[in-house]
């Protein structure tokens, strides 16, 4: 085993380099150590390195969307840190959602954490704002190794699952607020329900898992508008509808004449915003029929105000949703429906995953990902 492990650090907004830490030397009963084997690129990490984020702990190690695989683990960490009570060995592999809830606070004993864990007040997040200042230090995914506290919730995996479908499974989650959407009244037409007209404002990695979300919750129609153009074509491989180019289709107020078309001159049953940019939020607004429902995902970070007149709210009489985070019990839901997808040749999840990076080309990554140069991205830190 080397005693050293490289993992590239956060110094601080737009300083990332490559260092060596050394080899956590003892592990406790209860921690496990994992050699990392692929951790998804996603829009916090790039808002991370960008600075957009407020209160992170520098340094630390980025990569919150991981899969590793069981490399020492301690006798009571084999039985007790795999969610469902099955026992860790050597060579497992593994995900987990990255954030720790307290258990403590408010939210946590009265708003049930393993639902909503973004609300946790005192929530620590593997690969966002754990330090790695001091020992072990290893604690995001952009590392050779990865270091697993006991109270981490991992999720081993099935053996025949890639590991660029599984990566998968963070984005997935990041649209849940659609299975909210579907929970007021469907009978009475104020939640989603089957044969619902969906519209998708964003065609990143969060917007397509929301698309083949509707998908499989029995949309009729689903409009997807974002870009460039490679996005798109996948989109449509992948059972979209209708796409819009906002290159090609610039003025607002011929999308929103366009999807008005679409929709039979009433706008979508429910619209959900992926794409974190804060002029779309009052656009969707103007897309959504009457008495429908918003879903808004895509603002993690504050990327800046917009003008929203709140009569046409009114006006629309909506159901707005919004989600920051996710707990345990829908990662437990998304893997189960990745999986399905995926056995059941659905739909090309492993064409989502367009680019790989080498550990030390990360930076490479996390430009071009700003950059609309890619689907999803990975790294492979081995």
């Amino acid at each position: 085993m080397s005693e050293e492990v490289r993992a590239m650090v956060s110094f601080g907004p737009g300083n990332i380099r490559m260092q060596r830490f050394p080899y956590p030397e003892s592990l406790p009963d209860d921690a496990l150590i994992a050699k990392m084997r692929m951790a998804g690129i996603c829009g916090t990490d790039h808002h991370i390195y960008s600075g957009h984020l407020e209160h992170i702990p520098w340094p630390i190690i980025q990569g919150h969307e991981v899969i590793a695989e069981a490399h020492e683990v301690g006798n009571k960490a084999a039985k007790q840190l795999e969610i469902h009570g099955l026992t860790l060995e050597e060579g497992d592999r593994f995900t987990y959602p990255a954030g720790i809830s307290c258990g403590k606070c408010w939210y946590c004993r009265w708003l049930a954490s393993v639902m909503r864990a973004g609300l946790c007040e005192n929530g620590v997040a593997y690969g966002e704002n754990i330090s790695c200042k001091d020992p072990p230090h290893l604690f995001g995914g952009f590392a050779e190794y990865i270091y697993i506290r006991p109270d981490l919730l991992l999720y081993r995996l099935p053996k025949d699952i890639p590991d660029k479908v599984a990566v998968l499974v963070d984005t997935l989650s990041s649209s849940w607020g659609i299975d909210r959407a579907i929970s007021p009244l469907p009978v009475a037409r104020e939640g989603f329900m089957w044969g619902c007209s969906a519209l998708v404002l964003g065609s990143g990695p969060v917007g397509m898992m929301a698309a083949l979300r509707f998908k499989e919750y029995g949309a009729s129609k689903v409009i997807m508008i974002g870009g460039p153009d490679f996005r798109l074509k996948h989109a449509q491989k992948c059972g979209v509808d209708h796409t819009m180019n906002i290159d090609e289709v610039a003025k607002p107020e011929d999308r929103i004449r366009e999807v008005t078309r679409l929709t039979d001159g009433r706008g979508a049953d429910v619209v959900i915003e992926a794409a974190g940019v804060p002029a779309a939020f009052a656009e969707g607004v103007e897309m959504v029929r009457r008495g429908g429902m918003y879903v808004e995902v895509g603002h993690y970070t504050d990327a800046g105000s917009t003008m929203l007149n709140p009569f046409r709210v009114c006006f629309k009489d909506l159901t707005l949703i919004s989600q920051y985070g996710f707990g345990p019990y829908q990662y437990e839901r998304d893997l189960q429906l990745l999986y399905k997808w995926y056995r059941n040749k659905e739909y090309p999840l492993e064409e989502i995953v367009t680019n790989e990076y080498k550990l030390e080309n990360l930076e490479e990554g996390l430009k071009a990902h700003k950059a609309w140069k890619t689907m999803k991205c990975v790294v492979l830190p081995q």
